[in-house]
């Protein structure tokens, strides 16, 4: 987001570049998300809209993602699924407009504050309780209501996922061939509706096996590609950096980022030190953005019994807002941003490291990033205990120590090379300013 004297300037459309996101004038765009699936429903007002998206956008998000239409964790006739405006869909089966006008509020205070709505239009189960006809109108009436927006399109949440009640049943794999079928339609018509040419991608679902957007459609109907990894906290570290790897190995023409894995405080655990190591590991591995989501504020639950699905953990929405690891995350990310940081091109080959593994790669003006992960990230319990880089010119070389949770430099000092590498002698954690994670930069 960018400000002016006069507030928040609104956000401009975001178009795919090879494996990133740019502005539509060309500048870097770094997607860092916040989840609010349930953010065009009931369950939130148009106050408490405004005022989450002026907080994100200050804190450095650039990104929200909602359903506009039937959403997750609730069958099509549960009256949370409307809005003030009424229903997702009237009783001919149309989507209708007064819900459509409540969501296009919402969507303009998002631009409004410089957030970039990603727009879905249903959880994916949804496409076999209505049908295909019905849902390829909902898209169009989408397509037709927001494209002048600038949004990015996500098909469907957890596209391939059946219905909750199907789970374990013999009829799974039939489902999900009718659904995957039934998405790609969907996507084929989005994108000859769609005169603006928005991004487009869909939503993994992981519960059946698909932790990629290319796990479940052709490729070739993706702008970019999102994941959907695990919520397991620090044991989800390492196998999601997995499937980043594999996914840009497979597809190295599309921008790709994890943007579900581990909410903040789901399960009563995941909280900002496991947000930072996700964040960073991910970034420094060529992901072209990184989604948030902090438990409790997905579904804008109220802490009862009858908040949407499986009781994941016990806050309200309001108290989710304030989780620490989305300002830290926020102000990171910006701090890459202004800094001239981003893109980062991963620079694995760069960097030898014994104990936990030290993540390296290179900003546009040639300064090597490491991210030093704690031994309390680590699966394994482990510290840097070395740290040798490569590839450097020989002479002297600022260097810094930064913030992973605020991108603001801490320490500054000066390394000489002489034969194109720097090792850092001794424990490395004694060496950074605390036993924590950190962030090292050496100038080219």
């Amino acid at each position: 987001m960018t400000s002016s004297a006069d507030g928040p300037v609104p956000a401009r459309a975001v178009r795919v570049a090879g494996d990133r996101f740019v502005r539509d004038d060309g500048s870097p765009f770094l997607w860092l998300s916040d989840t609010w699936w349930w953010g065009a429903s009931g369950l939130i007002g148009d106050d408490d809209v405004e005022r989450l998206a002026r907080q994100r956008a200050a804190q450095g998000f650039t990104v929200v993602q909602l359903v506009v239409g039937p959403g997750s964790d609730a069958d099509l006739d549960d009256v949370r699924q409307g809005n003030a405006g009424g229903p997702v869909f009237r009783a001919d089966g149309s989507t209708n407009p007064g819900y459509l006008d409540v969501a296009e509020r919402r969507l303009r205070m998002l631009v409004d504050a410089g957030l970039v709505p990603c727009v879905l239009g249903a959880w994916g189960y949804h496409l076999e309780t209505i049908g295909l006809d019905a849902m390829l109108a909902h898209w169009r009436a989408l397509v037709a209501r927001f494209a002048h927006l600038p949004v990015v399109w996500c098909a469907a949440g957890e596209a391939l996922m059946p219905h909750y009640s199907l789970l374990g049943s013999a009829g799974v794999p039939e489902s999900i061939a009718r659904l995957r079928e039934g998405w790609q339609r969907v996507m084929r018509d989005i994108r000859s509706a769609d005169p603006y040419h928005r991004p487009l991608t869909v939503h993994p679902s992981a519960g059946v096996g698909h932790l990629a957007s290319t796990d479940m459609v052709d490729a070739g109907l993706l702008d970019f590609v999102m994941l959907q990894t695990s919520h397991a906290g620090v044991p989800s570290i390492a196998p999601s950096l997995g499937v980043l790897e594999r996914v840009r190995a497979e597809h190295p023409e599309l921008p790709v980022l994890n943007d579900e894995v581990c909410y903040e405080g789901i399960m009563g655990s995941s909280w900002q030190d496991v947000q930072r190591a996700l964040f960073w590991t991910h970034l420094l591995s060529g992901a072209a953005g990184h989604g948030y989501g902090a438990q409790g504020l997905w579904g804008f639950d109220r802490g009862a019994p009858d908040d949407l699905g499986r009781r994941w953990g016990r806050g309200d929405w309001r108290q989710a807002a304030g989780y620490p690891g989305a300002a830290q995350l926020g102000s990171a990310a910006r701090a890459l941003v202004d800094r001239g940081r981003w893109p980062l091109r991963p620079s694995p080959d760069r960097v030898r490291a014994t104990g936990a593994a030290v993540f390296a790669a290179e900003a546009p003006d040639g300064t090597v990033v490491l991210y030093l992960p704690s031994p309390a990230t680590d699966p394994e319990g482990r510290g840097t205990s070395a740290l040798t880089v490569s590839g450097l010119r020989g002479g002297a070389h600022a260097a810094r120590w930064v913030d992973p949770g605020s991108g603001s430099v801490v320490r500054e000092f000066s390394i000489r090379v002489a034969d194109g590498t720097w090792t850092l002698h001794g424990d490395a954690l004694g060496a950074t300013p605390t036993t924590e994670d950190w962030v090292l930069e050496i100038a080219a």
